[in-house]
């Protein structure tokens, strides 16, 4: 998929102060080092290191390389071990509505996946029901209301510009989400109808 692509197009690009070293030669200390020294979060440090996996698994069974080393390289991101997510403050959504940044408004009311998102095509939208196809799991194929009062609009962008456009913000994609879940609670609505618009496995 293009989404795929895109996105691990941006953690192939963190490899790229590498590329003057022969591969083969590369140890995992070396690696271990070269993230440590990164200003990246743990979880690009991981998804970095999936990425590099793929590469090693490549070079194996073409006998570019003997092994894949992969699993010895550690993970020590300076941002710590955890990306913590934060709900849009009251003024932080006001903000948004004097901006009418369509784009964040249809995340923050549909509490779509940054993935869910980008794969949505017009024939997923029908009477005002979006009807999400493509999810990480079985319970995230689902259907989502659209609130009356917002323009639900589609994103035509990679997953780089959707990030920047919720960065400019001072939020991560997945705090929609965040605020998506509060909004609901805040209203009233039953936790098993939360899970279930937000894609999660209910008892």
């Amino acid at each position: 998929k293009d989404s795929t692509a895109q996105t691990k197009s941006i953690y192939i690009n963190h490899l790229k102060p590498m590329g003057d070293l022969a591969f083969q030669y590369i140890t995992p200390t070396a690696w271990t080092n070269f993230l440590a020294e990164k200003d990246i979060s743990e979880f690009t440090a991981k998804k970095i290191v999936s990425v590099l996996s793929e590469i090693y698994r490549y070079s194996v069974r073409y006998d570019l390389i003997g092994s894949d080393i992969t699993p010895k390289i550690q993970i020590c991101s300076k941002k710590g071990k955890k990306t913590l997510h934060r709900a849009f403050s009251p003024e932080e959504l006001k903000k948004v509505w004097e901006d009418n940044d369509k784009i964040v408004l249809s995340m923050i009311y549909t509490g779509l996946r940054c993935g869910e998102y980008l794969a949505l095509a017009p024939n997923d939208i029908k009477d005002n029901v979006i009807y999400v196809r493509e999810s990480k799991t079985d319970a995230g194929k689902r259907e989502i209301p659209i609130p009356s009062f917002i323009d639900f609009t589609l994103f035509k962008g990679s997953r780089f510009q959707l990030q920047n456009k919720i960065k400019k913000y001072s939020h991560l994609t997945h705090d929609t989400r965040h605020t998506y879940i509060s909004l609901l609670v805040e209203a009233g609505v039953d936790t098993r109808i939360v899970k279930k618009l937000c894609g999660h496995i209910t008892n």
